[in-house]
């Protein structure tokens, strides 16, 4: 493999990555505060999460427009 290729590789990875750590980390953080007891908090931390992967998935499709 070339160098470049390599590099395209990691950052495809990393990519992944970053994408369903968004998810577990911010679903994981809802459902323990909302069994904490505060229900509208563990709402918005889900919801938040949610449009927070929309935006980075809509983001990096947009990039990826761009580089090519």
């Amino acid at each position: 493999m070339a160098p470049a290729e390599v590099e395209a590789s990691r950052g495809r990875v990393t990519e992944r990555r970053i994408a369903w750590l968004t998810l577990v980390m911010g679903f994981t953080s809802g459902a323990t505060v909302a069994l904490v007891g505060r229900t509208l908090w563990g709402a918005g931390l889900v919801i938040g999460t949610a449009l927070a992967w929309l935006n980075y998935r809509w983001l990096r499709r947009g990039v990826s427009t761009f580089v090519l």
